[in-house]
């Protein structure tokens, strides 16, 4: 189970300012959860406001649902549960304006580079589709991701949270 580093950012408002972002993050969760939201994420925390409310909503949404849901799934059963972070972003003006936008990783799972307009993968950017490709047929093989050469990718555990982050370099984190 995963995320994308920017799940939502093809469905946030464009903010601009602080004062916009600020607005946003009220009308998402209301002027009394407000203050602790705008505390824990400032708005210039992940470099512009937009760039912060990409993240706030993200981690909401999706980032903190697929760590429930794991913790959930690792209580109630004995195969291990594994834990994926889609962070990479292509260069150009979708990925600087979307970065690792939800879905996205489906472009490389499947190998549909034609999704994104004007794309020709690079070989790291193949690369990083072999590696997920490797991932997911050794896991419908086995019930293991692991293995191929490839970066091991710990079983969750509720207490340190890893996960494999899929970028083109593929870490263990």
């Amino acid at each position: 189970i995963g995320s994308n580093a920017d799940e939502t950012s093809k469905m946030v408002p464009n903010v601009q300012t602080d004062a916009e972002y600020q607005a946003a993050i009220t009308a998402q969760v209301g002027a009394v959860l407000a203050p602790q939201v705008l505390s824990r994420y400032p708005s210039g925390t992940f470099g512009t406001p937009r760039r912060t409310l990409i993240r706030v909503t993200t981690d909401a949404i999706w980032t903190c649902t697929t760590r429930r849901l794991l913790r959930a799934f690792r209580q109630s059963q004995t195969e291990p549960v594994r834990r994926y972070f889609f962070s990479y972003s292509p260069a150009g003006p979708a990925g600087t304006l979307f970065g690792a936008t939800h879905g996205l990783e489906l472009v490389f799972v499947f190998k549909t580079y034609g999704q994104i307009s004007g794309f020709s993968p690079s070989a790291a950017e193949v690369g990083l589709a072999n590696a997920i490709e490797g991932y997911w047929s050794r896991l419908a093989a086995s019930g293991d991701p692991n293995g191929g050469g490839s970066v091991a990718w710990p079983a969750y555990d509720a207490i340190s949270d890893p996960y494999v982050r899929l970028d083109l370099t593929v870490v263990a984190e």
